[in-house]
């Protein structure tokens, strides 16, 4: 079972730029792949021990991450000057007498103002881990200008024994259990 590690902005813009790429789950289009380790240091940066983002509980909810991405302002006009972010876990199965298919997703949406200060960071190198930086700054064109993004840990599975594994690990989607891992 692989787990997909997938970039999307929350809303496009005209700097953005153009890919080969169209991996489209739902109506969302993902244009970067992030490496594992990239994207476990992208969350270790936002919801670690020592991060300075705060957490916006009341868009934990598939829907309600969904409506972020109509106004990723949202999340702005809940900080009060904070940067934000929000996270959710949330899965799709179906099933008949001969398949059994699902995914479970993690989704970690980074808000304008805290899409700007995680991009300030990177280019100064300052109070974000250099390997990192040395990404956001290669792949600049994805983080700068940004309106906001979200990272998303998708792992699909095809039967009982994967479905087990699948939802065991959801617990460790979990942004204080990432940190763990």
């Amino acid at each position: 079972m692989t787990t997909l590690r997938l970039f999307a902005p929350l809303k496009r813009h005209p700097a953005f730029p153009k890919t080969s790429m169209d991996l489209r789950i739902g109506d969302v289009r993902y244009d970067l792949i992030i490496p594992p380790d990239i994207s476990n240091l992208m969350v270790r940066h936002f919801v670690g021990p020592e991060s300075t983002y705060r957490r916006v509980e009341r868009y934990s909810h598939f829907m309600e991450i969904e409506a972020l991405r109509g106004n990723p302002g949202l999340l702005d006009e809940a900080s009060r000057g904070v940067p934000t972010y929000a996270h959710c876990i949330n899965g799709v199965e179906d099933s008949d007498d001969f398949s059994l298919v699902g995914y479970v997703a993690a989704r970690l949406i980074v808000g304008p103002h805290a899409a700007r200060v995680f991009y300030g960071r990177a280019a100064r190198r300052n109070r974000i881990d250099r390997t990192l930086a040395d990404y956001v700054i290669d792949h600049e064109g994805y983080f700068h200008p940004c309106v906001g993004f979200e990272i998303l840990h998708m792992r699909y599975y095809f039967d009982d024994a994967e479905r087990v594994d699948a939802l065991r690990d959801v617990e460790e989607w979990e942004p204080t259990e990432l940190l763990a891992s």
